[in-house]
């Protein structure tokens, strides 16, 4: 089953034409054209008073995985484990809603075009990003890890989840950008349209 997905061991963690008379041809040229090279590697975490909640997201070949839980108790030797790396392996998570998406050329091209907006944007800040928190604690911040790779380059992030819903720097907007056009593909998942602050942006 295609919806068999799980991030891998470590996580190392998703522009319409321009409105004018042309011919199709025409106005393919005024699009950011699909980008099969685009990988997104994405895993969020945080807890709450009732447990903690995940939701993860993989690109490939304009193929979206997706996936949302929970990640087990503090107290389950899952979730020791799961301390360590909360993205290790499928044993640590406990799915609730899995969908496989195949994404037209338009939103991999609106997506490529956000990959390459944060690019540039992390080549020219020595911004550090706020750490990630524990996953089983209210009070903690949470933690989102992502990894993009595009045209042979490849940026990876670990902060936390506050940081990218705040959006207090440019680098975390930057980040909140892509992030929140990831979770726009496809219907809402585990019926949260937003994940701790993190909305769903339409992709445009």
């Amino acid at each position: 089953m295609r919806a068999k997905f799980f991030v891998a061991a470590s996580l190392p963690i998703l522009l319409s034409a321009c409105s004018m008379i042309s011919s199709p041809s025409t106005a393919r040229r005024f699009e950011s054209p699909p980008n099969p090279t685009l990988v997104i590697d994405l895993f969020a975490a945080r807890g709450f008073l009732g447990g903690t909640d995940y939701e993860q997201y993989k690109l490939v070949s304009g193929t979206m995985w997706r996936e949302c839980g929970n990640v087990p108790g503090k107290n389950s030797a899952a979730a020791k484990a799961a301390a360590q790396n909360a993205n290790s392996s499928a044993k640590n998570l406990v799915p609730i809603e899995r969908r496989v998406e195949d994404l037209t050329d338009k939103e991999q091209g609106a997506l490529a075009t956000v990959a390459g907006e944060l690019f540039r944007s992390a080549d020219t800040t020595s911004e550090k990003l706020p750490s990630p928190g524990a996953l089983f604690s209210l009070v903690e911040p949470g933690m989102i890890e992502i990894s993009i790779q595009m045209d042979g380059k490849t940026k990876r992030y670990v902060t936390s989840v506050d940081a990218i819903a705040e959006q207090q720097t440019s680098l975390t907007k930057a980040l909140n950008d892509i992030i929140t056009k990831t979770r726009s593909i496809g219907p809402v998942i585990c019926k949260s349209p937003t994940f701790f602050g993190i909305r769903r942006k339409a992709l445009s």
